[in-house]
């Protein structure tokens, strides 16, 4: 759900609740360690442009916590 409220802020050109979103996403990764499921990330990808913030994130968070 929170990805697809980044997705509306985005397209709205809401930095300030895309912003939001993004720590929300970022604070319940570290206190979790909670990985996306898999169809979350690819309909992030197919609905986010290539430089999008919420994909470098969500590559970063696979990068640095899949064992």
């Amino acid at each position: 759900m929170l990805a697809r409220l980044y997705v509306v802020a985005d397209k709205l050109l809401d930095l300030l609740s895309a912003n939001k979103v993004m720590d929300r996403l970022l604070h319940f990764n570290s206190d979790t360690k909670f990985l996306l499921p898999r169809d979350t990330i690819t309909w992030i990808y197919e609905h986010t442009p290539s430089n999008s913030p919420l994909r470098r994130m969500v590559r970063d968070i696979y990068i640095y916590e899949t064992p």
